[in-house]
């Protein structure tokens, strides 16, 4: 039976505060870096469920230090922060903090905080306590106890809750520690606490009850001499330390063992041994982490499986560097009273089960093993029949074990770490533990403890950037901790370092094996010569997602073969393979792989194997792009056989490998593949300019055109600025497209082909429009030419935007019936061909143009059908223009709680997508909103902020509105000094943009205000 542990799977949610502060909602743990909020968070949470009051709040935050003049409004700040933290990972749910006048509080699911289910186990131990049942008191202390992993509040930087908080929980953890000792003892497990006890003893000297556990405990293993002398070790220790004498308890209990020791020793003596008998228990166990974290789940599994009544053989796997060794040898000392005969361990790397055979048996004092492996399976077991023994296997064999061998004999147990695949022989192990990776928080806290608590909590964004550059592999944490333990210099320094070359880092000078590279090596060398391959082959084309049929392309394997073997790469944990079919390297594996494929492919090789997956994506974008994009005018790429089912298949497969498409076509340019890099880019215009996706696109572009000769090859250079300049287009850096927009126009309009001189001259109109002084004049000329090439090739798709470019320019000069009638044209063009690109935004944009004409039911009909169209087609920009001028209707039409909802719609899609001119038009409407509500400083506001996006992104039309809006706002407000000079700067802007819809719309704004004389 194979089992995955999860360490973080218990609860979906889960907050702790007994240990490193840590929020994991859904699964996933929320980061709170900022010092402040994770400050906020542990005050609401160790009084989770009541109301905690902003007095208390401000005293945490800022402890014996002024506070700030506003403390109320910087303690809103901070908490704003902390919930739009949480409610990034709610989505659509209200979040766990909730406020009233003065006062705040967290309310978090039953059992989901850590503090509540050690109270809550308290709570239970105290009943078990009345009713007289120990061991489920024990059981329940146990439970309450589980709950802490280190210091509570660790990395929370507030003096005043260490001091009042953290010192009472852990006075509360130490009561209970004592009381579940006290338990142990009472039920005759003296022998099993003795270690725990010695350690808390040395943690806390000041506890007399702990030294006289520890008294009473070695007293019961008959060993008087080491209890007296333990009462000594603490007279000395309480004096030195805290300048006191043991307490009355304590001096009698050495009273009373002076007394006993005076009658002679214990019954507890054994007779000599002879023959057989003579056995001596061996702990071969290397020595245990001191700083040993996480994995408590992992441990506990283990724990409950290893029972010597059942002689379990158990198996421990997972990728390299994850800590598979540190957990056996963990788990090993956890159960050496379980297993008393001997712990056993063997470094079985590289060696056969002949040599191990004979360990075992010298360990068992045979110093001559029988020849032949079945007598040496033969005599190991009689020797070790009717004893409890752990053997811990490290690295164990490939191959099958010795027929015989396992499990051991009755009352025995083995322990092995496998590195290669565990399930290569299932049958011989009755239970597999497959070992992920630590826990984000889990990595901080071995980490915090290595540089200890005051450097963490100087860097603590540092130390999460470490953290994930380590890939959260306790190995390659523990060299990074063991770096920075010993070497002056900040978490920072050190992670930019790991960020430039990670696996020349993560090494110990001197020591070979203390090396991230050569515990990857190990797993690599130990692979068939096809998977090396395939695992090479995986970083060559840097950035790419594979999955089965791409690695199959790149290595020139069948699918079949190579499914296989990422299947074996899987089990071997040196790959993961999400849900999504996408095979998953970790950064530090990814970059081995891209050293071994660079170090044993020859570039010919790596070349040839580019060239291979590049054509592959080449023809399947090819036919995407034609099923999903016909309206992109193109030319002509031949055929090929079909390789989609359907349109929306093959527009799944597109927004799926976009990101692949961008990283062949960069990584073909930087391969020598010129021609492939440019085809690859056009092949991009189509989705990246529908769902402008321009940052990658551009991306593509310029990787293609820098690696293009265009004295050579002319026509793919043009080709490369056309793509260069549409993406810098929809990113606004108008300079640099026109240079590039208008040498790839020259060049098509005298050698072709005509599609791409359609495609260019219609990009020059749009760049006319998007001036911050419009050309309306030329934009117009050039989208007639346009049009005519459209008509001439029969391309009603490309006229259709032609005419929906040529409506926006008539609207923009204040042309309102003539952009209806264009628009009107494109939509009936567009619903003829039954696409639904650009029909949405032709609807919308028509909408906008029957709201300004006041046509309002039309302007209501067409916006509601390109919402819905959009939403269908799934297209964030229509949804989001939709929406704006559905608000700006509904805003003319006096209905501002509908127009509020559309206008806060258009913001939520715009911003995370990155529509800034939708996003800035937005803001204006939703502070005209707030204006028209009275609420004036809500209206400035968001003015302001519509003026600073607005000068950033360059857009005129937006500059104007604010200006505006803002003029009317001080006029409203009674500054009439302040209204000349602003109500001057916005006719101003009106002028500058060109448009005459600007400048009429400005003038009528400020027509009320004509007894102010308006600056020139």
């Amino acid at each position: 039976m194979t089992v995955t542990v999860d360490p973080g799977a218990p609860p979906a949610d889960e907050y702790r505060v007994l240990g490193p502060l840590t929020v994991i909602l859904r699964g996933r743990p929320v980061p709170v870096t900022a010092p402040k909020q994770r400050i906020i968070l542990a005050a609401l949470l160790v009084r989770a469920g009541s109301w905690v009051s902003t007095a208390e709040l401000a005293g945490a935050v800022w402890d014996d230090r002024p506070p700030p003049e506003n403390p109320r409004g910087a303690l809103q700040v901070h908490l704003t922060r902390l919930r739009s933290r949480f409610a990034a990972c709610l989505p659509g749910e209200a979040g766990p903090i909730e406020a009233r006048p003065g006062a705040y509080r967290i309310v978090v699911p039953p059992g989901s905080l850590d503090l509540d289910r050690f109270r809550d186990s308290i709570g239970r131990a105290r009943g078990a306590r009345r009713g007289a049942t120990p061991d489920a008191e024990l059981t329940w202390v146990h439970r309450a106890l589980a709950q802490w992993r280190g210091e509570p509040l660790a990395l929370v930087p507030s003096v005043r809750l260490q001091r009042e908080v953290v010192t009472a929980l852990v006075d509360e953890r130490l009561g209970w520690t004592e009381r579940r000792f006290e338990l142990e003892l009472a039920l005759g497990r003296h022998d099993q606490i003795v270690g725990e006890l010695r350690a808390a003893t040395i943690a806390h000297p000041e506890r007399d009850r702990l030294w006289g556990q520890l008294m009473d405990a070695l007293a019961a293993c008959d060993d008087r001499p080491a209890a007296i002398a333990v009462y000594h070790q603490a007279r000395r220790q309480l004096r030195a330390e805290l300048g006191v004498t043991p307490g009355p308890e304590l001096r009698r209990r050495y009273r009373d063992l002076i007394a006993e020791a005076g009658q002679g020793p214990g019954s507890g003596t054994a007779a000599p041994a002879t023959g057989r008998d003579r056995w001596w228990p061996q702990c071969q166990l290397p020595p245990d982490l001191t700083d040993f974290t996480g994995r408590a789940a992992v441990l506990g599994e283990l724990c409950a499986t290893l029972r010597p009544d059942d002689s379990p053989v158990v198996c421990i796997t997972g990728a390299p560097g994850a800590g598979k060794s540190a957990l056996a040898v963990r788990a090993g000392h956890r159960l050496r009273a379980r297993f008393p005969d001997g712990q056993w361990f063997v470094r079985a790397g590289g060696r056969t089960w002949s040599d191990i055979l004979a360990e075992m048996l010298a360990t068992t004092g045979v110093r001559q093993p029988p020849a032949g492996t079945a007598a040496a399976v033969a005599r190991l077991r009689r020797e070790i029949d009717g004893r409890k023994v752990l053997l811990v296997i490290d690295d164990i064999p490939e191959g099958a074990p010795p027929p015989g061998l396992l499990p051991l004999p009755a009352g025995s147990a083995v322990l092995a770490v496998r590195r290669a695949d565990p399930d290569a022989h299932a049958c011989d192990f009755a239970h597999v533990v497959v070992l992920p990776v630590l826990q984000h928080a889990e990595a901080v806290e071995l980490l915090t403890g290595m540089v200890g608590p005051a450097r963490a909590r100087h860097e603590p964004a540092a130390l999460d950037t470490l953290v994930e550059r380590c890939d959260r592999l306790p190995l390659a944490l523990r060299i990074a901790g063991a770096h920075l333990a010993t070497r002056p210099g900040s978490i920072a320094a050190f992670a930019a370092r790991l960020g430039a070359d990670p696996l020349t880092a993560l090494t110990i000078p001197g020591s070979r094996r203390a090396a991230v590279r050569t515990t990857f090596e190990l797993a690599y060398s130990a692979l068939p010569r096809n998977a090396r391959r395939l695992f090479r082959h995986l970083a060559l084309v840097p950035r790419l997602s594979h999955r089965v049929e791409t690695i199959a392309e790149l290595t020139g394997m069948p699918p079949s073969a190579a499914s296989a073997i990422v299947a074996d790469l899987v089990r071997a944990q040196i790959v993961g393979l999400g849900p999504d079919g996408v095979i998953r390297l970790h950064s530090l594996m990814a970059r081995y792989a891209a050293e071994r494929v660079h170090a044993e492919d020859s570039p010919s090789d790596r070349r040839t194997a580019a060239q291979r997956l590049a054509e592959w994506y080449l023809r399947f974008a090819d036919e995407a792009v034609r099923l999903c994009h016909p309206d992109v005018l193109r030319a002509d790429t031949g055929g090929g056989p079909a390789v989609f089912a359907s349109e929306r298949a093959a527009r799944a497969w597109l927004r799926r490998e976009r990101r692949n498409l961008v990283a062949v076509a960069v990584h073909s340019a930087s391969s020598g593949l010129d021609t492939l890099a440019v085809a690859l880019t056009e092949a991009l215009r189509g989705p990246c300019g529908a769902e402008r996706h321009h940052a990658d696109w551009r991306l593509a572009a310029e990787a293609a055109l820098a690696a293009v000769d265009p004295i050579r090859e002319p026509a793919d250079a043009a080709v490369a600025r056309l793509n260069l300049a549409l993406a810098l287009q929809g990113l606004n850096e108008l300079g640099a497209a026109e240079t590039h927009l208008s040498q790839a126009y020259d060049r098509f309009r005298t050698r072709g082909p005509a599609q791409l001189e359609m495609v260019a001259v219609t990009a020059l109109a749009m760049h006319r429009l998007q001036q911050p002084t419009k050309r309306f004049d030329d934009a117009i000329e050039l989208l007639h030419r346009g049009l005519r090439l459209c008509r001439r090739s029969g391309a009603r798709q490309a006229e259709a935007r032609c005419l929906l470019h040529l409506g926006m320019a008539h609207h923009g000069r204040g042309e309102l019936r003539l952009a209806r009638r264009c628009l009107n044209a494109a939509a009936r063009i567009a619903e003829r061909t039954g696409r639904c690109s650009p029909h949405t935004e032709i609807l919308a944009r028509l909408g906008a143009v029957c709201t300004d004409l006041g046509a309002h039911h039309e302007a209501v009909r067409r916006l509601r059908t390109a919402l819905r169209m959009g939403r269908s087609a799934r297209s964030a920009h229509s949804v989001a223009l939709a929406s704006y001028e559905l608000g700006r209707l509904r805003r003319a039409t006096g209905r501002p709680d509908r127009a509020h909802a559309h206008v806060a719609r258009a913001m939520a899609v715009a911003e995370p997508a990155g529509y800034a001119a939708v996003l800035v038009n937005a803001r204006n409407l939703l502070a005209g909103l707030h204006h028209d509500q009275g609420r004036a400083e809500d209206a400035e506001r968001e003015y302001r902020r519509a003026l600073g996006e607005a000068e950033r992104i360059g857009h005129p039309g937006a500059r104007c509105e604010a200006l505006t809006g803002l003029t009317l706002l001080a006029h409203r407000q009674g500054r009439d000094h302040q209204v000349p000079v602003m109500a001057g700067q916005a006719v101003r802007a009106a002028r500058a943009t060109g448009s005459a819809r600007w400048q009429f719309r400005v003038r009528e704004l400020l027509a009320p205000l004509q007894s102010a004389p308006i600056g020139r």
